[in-house]
């Protein structure tokens, strides 16, 4: 198994953040933990690149919670990767 951080660095309305996705994977699966805000698809695709991680090999995303640094591309991954499926984790 290899567990991988990705760490995304970005402008967002004037303020340097990062957020830090994680990608777990082993011979059969690929998971990515939250998809960002909207349109950075290509942010996690350079990141990835970086870490010698191939996104067409991704099979799950999980999605934290609803808010939007977690959910926003999650549909461009949906298009871009379809052999992904998604699902939702309700941590309390």
């Amino acid at each position: 198994m290899r567990i991988d951080i990705l760490d995304i660095s970005f402008e967002h309305d004037g303020t340097s953040q990062a957020i830090y996705p994680v990608i777990i994977q082993d011979k059969e699966n690929m998971l990515l933990v939250d998809a960002g805000y909207p349109h950075q698809i290509e942010l996690f695709e350079e990141a990835s690149k970086q870490n010698e991680i191939k996104l067409d090999k991704l099979t799950h995303i999980i999605i934290t919670h609803h808010d939007f640094d977690h959910t926003g591309s999650l549909a461009e991954f949906k298009r871009r990767y379809p052999a992904e499926s998604s699902s939702k984790c309700n941590l309390h």
